[in-house]
């Protein structure tokens, strides 16, 4: 009996190691990124979010007109451009490090900004072949030279596009299918949709519209208008080919979301919620797995969903949510009341003390065996006057990667982070300093 035993826990444990990648992905959760800015109004948000890598992304906040960055995962964000002319952004997007877009819904020509050093500086783009765009809600970057925009929300209807990396723009105007335009979504730079609504009154007797074009804009048809009145398609969101979702913005009685299971060719119109909810951002990490935000009330925050929409359950953490971005299934953003991260939560790094190290240096984690908080101590050594690039990730028993700690530059000491594993399984996991040509890793063991 004795001998059974053991080998069914072998094979239990050999389950739970095997797996543990793909049981880690089912259970992220989202967390308030600490130190990231955080608006204490709650009708108050956060606009929009883009990265270009894991690394590297912009978030923007419209009422006070500034620019945040981070270069490292999303754990530190930075201001780096405060506007006093411009208090009306709506978007942003990169094709790299340095050029990006911006859009504003300031329903003038001032609608598209460039800049060429990372978001430091904005230029107004006043060149467009076609009309004039009056305001940009979403922007989709396709590849590395081809990226489109829709919008405004509430008037205006228009496409832009761009094929040499924002030298030129074209505009489409789309004002026969649709009063306005608030996001867009691109399988290639030929082939994608725009949404918005149709109607004479904003939230009045408007009703969304999903359009879509085979030929790079040129030719747009309507794939579904809204059976509600009152609505405006506000966030579309694609996590596979074939599966797509766009929430639909309504101010008072029930709340709507649309559904295609045919890469966008037929939409199923859902019920969310039978009650009042101004539903903004959607996003999918899958088919069946996702998120809905937006609604400005401070006690209905978000909902999420495992099954495709066919039943949502109240989350607190996300709250005012206006746009999610999915970078891989275990890595996302979203902003709202402040920048949140989907991925384990962990606390800030704390510095001991500010003794200069003569080494690089990793010590075991403690507790260890640990359920579910754990320590990680180690060393930075002086490196003359720059301070260390130092990264430390956790891993699997498969090696891959779960979740980066810290990303960042640190001056010499000794330093301590505190990882909440309390979203993980039972199993062996190996944590991993680096810093310039030094690495070091070791193995820790979480029971619960």
């Amino acid at each position: 009996m004795s001998i059974f035993k053991d080998i069914v826990k072998f094979f239990t444990v050999f389950f739970l190691l095997t797996n543990a990648s793909r049981i880690f992905a089912q259970n992220q959760n989202w967390y308030e990124i600490q130190g990231a800015p955080y608006l204490t109004n709650i009708s108050d948000r956060l606009e929009y979010v883009n990265f270009i890598n894991q690394n590297t992304g912009w978030a923007l906040h419209s009422v006070s007109g500034k620019i945040y960055r981070t270069t490292n995962s999303g754990l530190n964000w930075g201001e780096i451009f405060t506007s006093t002319v411009i208090h009306a952004y709506r978007s942003i997007a990169f094709f790299d490090s340095l050029t990006g877009f911006l859009g504003t819904t300031l329903d003038t020509p001032r609608a598209l900004y460039r800049t060429t050093n990372g978001g430091f500086n904005w230029i107004l783009i006043t060149e467009f072949n076609g009309l004039k765009p009056m305001g940009m809600c979403g922007l989709f970057k396709v590849n590395d030279s081809v990226m489109y925009g829709s919008g405004w929300y509430e008037n205006n209807a228009r496409v832009i596009k761009t094929t040499n990396i924002g030298a030129t723009w074209q505009t489409f105007d789309l004002s026969a299918l649709a009063k306005g335009l608030t996001d867009c979504y691109f399988f290639n730079q030929d082939s994608g949709f725009a949404v918005g609504w149709k109607g004479t009154t904003y939230g009045g007797d408007a009703r969304g519209v999903v359009l879509f074009t085979a030929n790079g804009g040129a030719n747009w048809t309507t794939m579904y208008t809204t059976t509600n009145q009152g609505q405006n398609c506000w966030k579309i969101s694609f996590p596979s080919r074939n599966i797509g979702y766009v929430s639909l913005e309504k101010f008072g009685n029930s709340a709507y979301f649309l559904k295609t299971t045919n890469s966008g060719a037929t939409w199923e119109e859902k019920l969310f919620l039978n009650r009042n909810y101004v539903m903004q951002g959607i996003g999918f990490v899958n088919e069946n797995t996702g998120w809905i935000g937006g609604s400005r009330n401070s006690t209905l925050y978000s909902y999420k969903t495992t099954n495709g929409g066919d039943s949502w359950d109240s989350v607190g953490v996300l709250k005012n949510v206006n746009k999610f971005i999915f970078l891989n299934d275990t890595m996302a953003f979203a902003v709202g009341r402040t920048i949140y991260r989907f991925g384990t939560n962990t606390v800030n790094i704390q510095q001991v003390n500010s003794i200069v190290p003569s080494k690089f240096k990793l010590y075991q984690n403690y507790p260890n065996p640990f359920n579910p908080k754990t320590n990680f101590d180690f060393l930075i050594k002086s490196t003359g006057n720059k301070s260390s690039e130092v990264s430390l990730n956790i891993y699997d028993i498969t090696g891959k990667l779960i979740s980066t700690l810290f990303k960042g530059n640190l001056k010499p000491g000794k330093y301590n982070i505190t990882f909440d594993g309390s979203n993980l399984n039972s199993g062996i996991y190996f944590y991993s300093l680096q810093a310039g040509d030094f690495k070091e890793t070791l193995k820790m063991v979480l029971l619960k």
